[in-house]
């Protein structure tokens, strides 16, 4: 008699997901590094396994959970190992995701279909350049994927919620307008009675993880350093400072919507020909609850990315 894990391995959705795994980010499992950005966070990662305390002996600005995630792999394996365990890491992260991505859809849909298309996209955009780097970027849309999973179930775990929020910050500090427009999307869009109860709960969750990252530097005398490298000084960095409106606005359409429309051209076109076909079971999919709530997401996101002036593209 087969285990039930053998019989979930041959579903055809699965390998569906492991064949196009496979294709996008196998290369990358034989790479110590995509890019500077990467090699330098990795070997700071590796640094602290020796001895040196993050933000006072290492100057930098990204969060503290984005070297959290690197240092297990070099303190418990070779230099030359670890990164390639950590890209293993990262394709195993963007099957779970795409599985997430496709019971969210399906959900939404009750359409098998649909969520089957939502996996293989989201497993076919994060294979491209810009996902392929083990930066804050990429592992922040993990704990919200998994956050907007628990706030779709009909008594969501508030708690947990905010612990992934909170967790998702300190990989990169742009998360905090994505859980703003998780946040804003339930309150305003969903009917709920304990909506304030629950934002409650949400918040001691994220204060819990403050509190621990708070806790962990103060014990290391370096509670300071942590606070102005993670909060002063990234706040302060301006990759286009001072620049006028119109050129602003310039650089975010070139750097920012143009390569949106085109490297998420399948998201588009799969939305168009699933509303032309008529598959929707659910047609207000898109017009409905749903469909604000990710308009309501993607245009906090693009507020964030104007007003932290970053126009890189991931």
């Amino acid at each position: 008699m087969r285990s039930r894990r053998l019989d979930a391995f041959a579903r055809p959705d699965l390998r569906w997901l492991l064949a196009l795994l496979v294709l996008t980010r196998l290369p990358d499992l034989f790479s110590h590094f995509h890019d500077w950005d990467e090699a330098a966070m990795m070997s700071e990662a590796w640094a602290m396994t020796k001895g040196q305390m993050l933000y006072r002996d290492i100057a930098q600005i990204h969060p503290v959970l984005n070297f959290a995630v690197f240092t297990p792999f070099f303190a418990w394996l070779t230099p030359q190992a670890a990164p390639h365990a950590i890209k293993a890491m990262n394709a195993l992260l963007v099957l779970g995701g795409a599985w997430t991505a496709r019971g969210l859809v399906r959900g939404w849909t009750r359409d098998r279909d649909c969520g089957l298309a939502a996996a293989l996209l989201f497993v076919a955009l994060l294979g491209r350049d810009w996902a392929l780097s083990s930066y804050g970027e990429f592992y922040t849309i993990f704990p919200i994927l998994l956050s907007a999973a628990l706030l779709e179930r009909e008594r969501p775990a508030w708690f947990s919620v905010g612990l992934l929020w909170g967790g998702a910050f300190f990989l990169k500090q742009v998360a905090v307008f994505d859980a703003a427009a998780l946040a804003g999307g339930y309150l305003f869009l969903r009917q709920a009675p304990s909506r304030a109860s629950g934002m409650a709960a949400a918040a001691l969750g994220i204060g819990t993880v403050f509190a621990l990252v708070a806790a962990y530097f103060a014990w290391h005398g370096a509670l300071g350093d942590a606070t102005d490298s993670m909060f002063l000084r990234a706040l302060d960095y301006r990759a286009v400072p001072n620049l006028p409106i119109l050129k602003r606005a310039a650089l975010f359409a070139q750097m920012i919507l143009l390569p949106a429309l085109r490297d998420f051209s399948p998201c588009w076109l799969a939305a168009a020909a699933a509303l032309a076909a008529g598959r929707f079971a659910a047609p207000d999919v898109l017009t409905g609850r749903v469909g604000r709530t990710l308009l309501l997401w993607l245009g906090l996101d693009l507020i964030g990315v104007w007003f932290v002036g970053k126009m890189h593209l991931h």
